[in-house]
């Protein structure tokens, strides 16, 4: 039987020639070329199948733009034997709050959609997909993967995956039966997968209530059709899914009503609900003829970040550390204080904390012991004026070369944050203390400063942190994270993520990648975290482009200090001495030295004495021999090339003051031939260098 004569539900044959040009586009968002919008690409093996589904990942913020190929957040395709690329899974395009975007305001959905409006409740869990190969395999994703996962004992997909087989066995059918249904109806069923025993969220399911939600069936198109939620519920009945809970409203005037009237208890029919999604009809503008799927949601930001808050300062303190916290205070420091005496009647309880099980009864009981609701403690935080963070410092975590100025002067850019960079304070005593005092001064002028500086050290975030909140009480940090080593085990994986418990909030980037896939991950957290605190539309993909070029070719660092390096270095290779001196600026005038009279200055210490290496020959030599080698290989330089990492001089050093005492008779050696220069000269020989061995690991190449 068809999905036509079974659910009355749209049927659609995927265009092979539109699925193409899609794949294409896809490809054509390569990090090395022009783009409007940035997409990622994974493979991966399907158990039980030769097949290989690639999986399509734009950045969150993207949707946001008009210019996608497609507004699919979760989409995977396959190469069919002639050449030709199939969709396997297509989730819903991406949707959003209301008035998170302008088509979402509440006047635009009044103009611009039509009823009836399909409100269903927004399940806590984590999604899955489930559709059918040409093989005859059943296909289990998550948002972006399928399979297992080294990182973890059990992945989402498999997870998922067990359920589907639970409820397929209940329900008499075969796994094989429904991915042929799946595969000829040319759809993907969305689920939530809602299980504390796997993982647990915020909501609470246990028993009878854990399992998959069915909420959608999509034709697996470029462009986005789904069913109706009368035709997914006879659907869910079909194949076992459990149902989530609909309604309908007529008019935008009525829909409003109920959701702000939901809004005000945080629940709905006896339940806590985190929100809603809205399924309708919409057009982009009043003269538009044509009508098409659309969902926005209507969801509540708090208590339900509250809760989450609970949770991760309960986990610092089973861990022995102390919990951080400034949103809250005052209810979490009491939450805190129940927790504590729960654990000490318990200790099991903690331990079962840890592995993300027992949070929900534990907030539950304190809501219970308080005799409130997590919605009245948010109200009356509103009503005293417990607001939201009104300044925040950017805290780079890096070492040299990570791009963290490129990133700083990129925001600076879009946004026109605050930028106070250590390496310009020139005071002689209390540098520390000063770097903090100008980025409080710059905090007036600016909800955002970025405190450029490596902070590298843990004492130096601590003593940034403790200085400069008692010069900003209010002030919250935000940790840009460059991860050098990816740890295995959740402990080191938590520690990365949260370096400091001083922090409000950890942004983890990679020194690896360039510099404008860390913007972009920086703009896309901060928008999460903080949107009140920069413009409500999100920049342009070019705009982003044009701010990381002007920050690498625009950017003259203030040089405080300088190497000298001999000679030129445009011929042969030449060895000689290198002085430290101080540099003045440019366009000012030379001053005589102080002193007595006559008395010429004494020449600065040499600090070391090397080989000076004509660049254009080093990089030469290095590009002939990567341009043979295969792309693994090669990889690393390239990247190197075009993020701009590598070294703009070359020299090898002979014998280095710092060594000095160690091997003394080198450097008294070159010591000897410097004195024998003539006046002014820094040049002691001209030598032949060849360039043998390039060693490099994930971080660092040398030669």
């Amino acid at each position: 039987m068809s999905v036509q004569e079974r659910y009355a539900a749209p049927f659609e044959e995927q265009d092979a020639d539109k699925v193409n040009k899609l794949v294409q586009e896809l490809l054509g968002a390569g990090k090395n070329q022009k783009r409007s919008f940035t997409c990622r690409k994974g493979d991966y093996a399907v158990e039980g199948s030769k097949l290989t589904v690639t999986s399509w990942r734009f950045q969150d913020w993207d949707y946001k733009k008009k210019r996608l190929p497609t507004n699919a957040r979760g989409l995977f395709t396959i190469k069919l034997p002639n050449g030709d690329h199939r969709i396997v899974i297509r989730g819903y395009d991406k949707f959003f709050n209301t008035g998170e975007v302008a088509r979402t305001e509440w006047s635009s959905i009044t103009e611009n959609t039509q009823g009836p409006y399909e409100v269903t409740m927004k399940e806590n869990g984590c999604i899955i997909f489930v559709s059918g190969l040409p093989d005859g395999t059943l296909l289990v994703c998550s948002k972006h993967s399928t399979g297992s996962r080294g990182d973890v004992e059990e992945s989402h997909s498999q997870a998922g995956e067990k359920w589907v087989d639970r409820q397929l066995e209940k329900a008499g059918k075969s796994r094989e039966d429904f991915a042929k249904f799946l595969y000829n109806a040319n759809v993907t069923a969305v689920a939530e997968l809602c299980d504390d025993s796997f993982e647990e969220h915020i909501l609470a399911y246990t028993g009878d209530s854990a399992g998959l939600y069915l909420h959608g069936v999509n034709l697996n198109l470029p462009v986005f059709a789904t069913w109706s939620a009368p035709q997914v519920r006879a659907f869910a009945d079909d194949w076992g899914f459990k149902k989530i809970e609909t309604l309908e409203k007529q008019t935008p005037e009525e829909l409003k009503t109920f959701l702000d009237g939901v809004a005000e208890t945080g629940e709905w029919n006896g339940r806590a609900v985190e929100g809603f999604v809205i399924r309708c009809k919409a057009r982009y503008k009043q003269e538009d003829p044509h009508w098409h799927d659309w969902f926005f949601k209507y969801k509540f930001e708090e208590p339900y970040l509250m809760y989450r808050q609970w949770r991760e300062v309960t986990k610092q303190m089973i861990s022995g550390n102390a919990p951080r916290y400034k949103k809250h205070a005052q209810i979490t420091s009491q939450y805190l204080q129940y927790a504590r005496e729960q654990i000490r009647k318990d200790p099991a309880i903690g331990k079962a904390f840890m592995l993300n099980h027992g949070i929900i009864a534990m907030r539950d009981g304190f809501l219970a012991s308080k005799g409130t609701s997590g919605f009245d403690i948010i109200k009356k935080e509103e009503e005293s004026g417990e607001g939201k963070a009104k300044s925040i410092v950017l805290v780079p975590i890096a070492t040299l070369g990570c791009g963290k100025t490129t990133v700083a002067l990129g925001l600076v850019k879009l946004f026109d944050c605050g930028h106070i960079q250590n390496d310009n304070i020139t005071v002689k005593k209390g540098k520390p203390m000063e770097f903090a005092r100008q980025i409080a001064i710059e905090l007036n002028n600016h909800p955002i400063v970025i405190a450029d500086r490596n902070n590298h050290q843990k004492r130096e975030r601590a003593q940034l942190i403790n200085d400069l909140s008692g010069l900003n009480p209010d002030v919250q940090f935000v940790a840009l994270h460059y991860v050098h080593q990816r740890a295995g085990g959740e402990a080191l994986k938590a520690k990365i993520r949260e370096p400091d418990s001083g922090f409000d909030a950890v942004i983890e980037l990679d020194p690896l990648v360039d510099s404008q896939e860390n913007l972009e991950t920086v703009i896309e957290q901060l928008y999460e975290l903080y949107p009140h605190l920069l413009p409500k539309e999100t920049p342009f993909p070019e705009e982003i482009d044009m701010a990381v070029e002007s920050a690498i070719s625009g950017y003259n660092p203030r040089i405080k200090h300088i190497i000298g390096r001999g000679g030129g270095g445009s011929g042969a290779s030449e060895a000689g001495p290198s002085r430290q001196k101080k540099a003045r600026d440019a366009d000012a005038p030379a001053k005589p030295q102080e002193g007595a009279a006559g008395k010429a200055p004494k020449p600065p210490a040499v600090e070391y004495f090397g080989i000076n290496l004509p660049t254009y020959k080093v990089t030469a030599a290095l590009d002939q021999a990567f341009s043979t080698q295969p792309a693994e290989v090669k990889r690393f330089y390239t990247q190197l090339k075009n993020t701009r990492r590598g070294q703009s001089a070359f020299h090898i050093t002979m014998a280095h003051r710092a060594t000095a005492k160690k091997t003394p008779e080198r450097w008294e050696h070159y010591a000897a031939l410097q004195r024998g220069l003539a006046a002014g000269e820094t040049v002691l020989d001209k030598l032949q260098v060849r360039l043998e061995t390039v060693v490099w690991d994930s971080r660092v190449m040398a030669g």
